[in-house]
């Protein structure tokens, strides 16, 4: 049987150190919150969940004409582990791993995707996740035995934390790839490369 994945974009945050919503920054002819969607989609062939929250109309707009499906988190202001909550709820019976992807790395594409979810299947009970020089971090796939874990999340406390404390299959050094964008300098920096 091949082992299925949901996967969840993170996009309910105000992005209040960047001073503007970062999901609707422009990547080429998208926003940022379209092209995430849509790698996602073709990484694993089905639509992604998107979770929305501050602004969600816009977000909705923004999202065009990409194949998704949504959840609303009416939490969104209390951090990040209310939307990894929302997502982890959203997880079906008949999925084996949760795919977790935040909206503000534009350099991480369909191939990075992959290959999380390639290890994922060969390990369906390990959590799979991209590799830092400061430890493991999201994107990462949490086999749906996780979810309780993840519900116990809180705060602006994202995945971070449990991979931190638990033994980790890293799936993939990102390298360059490992860009977020958080602040008006990263955007800047972004904002060169693509001009390049």
């Amino acid at each position: 049987m091949t082992e299925t994945v949901l996967a969840a974009l993170l996009a309910a945050g105000a992005s209040r150190r960047l001073g503007q919503p970062k999901q609707l920054l422009r990547i080429g002819e998208q926003t940022l919150l379209a092209h995430n969607a849509a790698q996602l989609h073709e990484a694993t062939g089905e639509a992604p969940l998107v979770v929305l929250g501050y602004r969600s109309n816009d977000m909705l707009a923004a999202l065009g004409d990409v194949d998704f499906m949504v959840a609303h988190n009416a939490d969104w202001a209390s951090g990040m582990a209310s939307s990894i909550a929302v997502a982890a709820r959203a997880v079906p019976a008949s999925v084996s791993g949760l795919l977790i992807a935040v909206c503000d790395m534009p350099r991480i594409g369909v191939a990075h995707y992959r290959t999380l979810i390639d290890r994922h299947r060969a390990a369906p009970n390990a959590v799979v996740a991209a590799g830092y020089p400061h430890g493991p971090g999201v994107p990462a796939v949490f086999p749906t035995g996780w979810r309780e874990r993840l519900l116990q999340l809180s705060g602006d406390q994202g995945a971070r934390t449990l991979l931190t404390d638990n033994a980790t299959e890293i799936a993939v050094d990102l390298g360059e790839a490992a860009l977020d964008i958080d602040t008006p300098d990263d955007l800047r920096g972004l904002t060169r490369t693509i001009e390049h």
